[in-house]
């Protein structure tokens, strides 16, 4: 699903107007650019126990049973997303899931966007989709937490953070497409402002949390398609600035997409 995030340092700094009375550490403004779940790297989040702080947490999360640092390096690799429709209805049947113990402990992540990768009828080729707000400011998405301790090392800790999905809107049901018809699109849980002080309040149940996740209004959104971001020049050159568009020339592969008329 949503693997790949954009941070802008500039939409960082100034983040009080749509949030409020928030400050990002010197380690936030540190982060790269473009983040990728696939490695050891961090993404600015809010926790209930600083609310007022932006605060650079592990992108990848582990749960409380792995068993040392391999295990735990394992466990973050698979849990870079989580369902959220799907851990709400195994909390309703009181079945197993590794994110059980942290859905109590929410966190909100701010990003300024995410990439999305669109599957071309042949299966094979895909083209790489920047999505954002139109407004271009920061947004909120529903996240979990948890720390892990090793128990061969006492002083190894690991707070993760795995990111929220939800069934995705018409915008994110185009681009998000998957190989062999599948219709099980996804898109992360993107809050508006005003649910943050909600999904961060730890008296509400699990259930009450995950029942205010929804898929984000379409009109608000928009896409178009950029370079691959994930080749090593574009890695390695990082001009501080977004990708601007790229016009691939294919059919049916627009370059950009205004959410309101998909």
């Amino acid at each position: 699903m949503c693997y790949d995030v954009q941070l802008l340092k500039g939409k960082l700094k100034k983040l009080e107007k749509r949030y409020g009375a928030v400050k990002p550490t010197e380690e936030v403004l540190e982060l790269p650019l473009r983040v990728s779940g696939f490695g050891n790297t961090k993404l600015p989040a809010i926790t209930p126990d600083e609310p007022h702080v932006v605060k650079a947490l592990y992108w990848g999360f582990v749960p409380p049973f792995a068993k040392n640092a391999k295990d735990a390096g394992i466990w973050k690799n698979r849990s870079l997303n989580c369902r959220a429709d799907t851990l709400r209805h195994k909390l309703a049947a009181h079945e197993n899931s590794m994110f059980k113990q942290a859905a109590n402990k929410p966190c909100v992540i701010l990003v300024s966007g995410f990439f999305e990768w669109h599957t071309l009828p042949d299966g094979k080729t895909k083209v790489p989709y920047y999505i954002g707000l139109k407004d271009g400011e920061t947004f909120p998405i529903a996240g979990l937490t948890a720390t892990w301790h090793d128990l061969a090392d006492p002083n190894r800790t690991y707070t993760g953070t795995t990111l929220c999905t939800t069934a995705a809107n018409s915008l994110l049901g185009f681009i998000h497409n998957q190989p062999k018809g599948s219709e099980d699109y996804r898109m992360p849980a993107i809050l508006l402002p005003e649910e943050i002080p909600a999904w961060l309040d730890t008296s509400l149940s699990a259930d009450d949390r995950l029942s205010m996740i929804s898929s984000y209004p379409k009109e608000e959104m928009l896409a178009y398609t950029v370079a691959n971001f994930k080749k090593k020049d574009f890695r390695d050159t990082d001009s501080g600035a977004p990708l601007p568009p790229t016009d691939y020339g294919l059919p049916n592969v627009p370059t950009q997409i205004d959410g309101a008329g998909v």
